[in-house]
């Protein structure tokens, strides 16, 4: 476990972290030195690919409020 991720982005990327680990990649972006937070201190990118059939940011949490 490193660091944070927006709330709203966790479900996706926990699908995609269980159902693919294989085909992800993690590099580290940037380090920040002390006395920035400690879970704000390294930058990652993460890079994979959706479960076959998976659709990201679907979920009733990014329904249109109004339209």
């Amino acid at each position: 476990m490193l660091g944070w991720a927006p709330r709203y982005l966790v479900k996706d990327l926990v699908t995609a972290m269980a159902n693919s680990p294989a085909k992800l990649e993690v590099r580290v972006v940037k380090v920040n030195p002390a006395p920035a937070p400690s879970k704000q201190r390294v930058l990652v990118e993460l890079r994979g690919v959706w479960p076959e059939g998976y659709a990201p940011m679907e979920s009733e949490e990014f329904a249109i409020l109004h339209s």
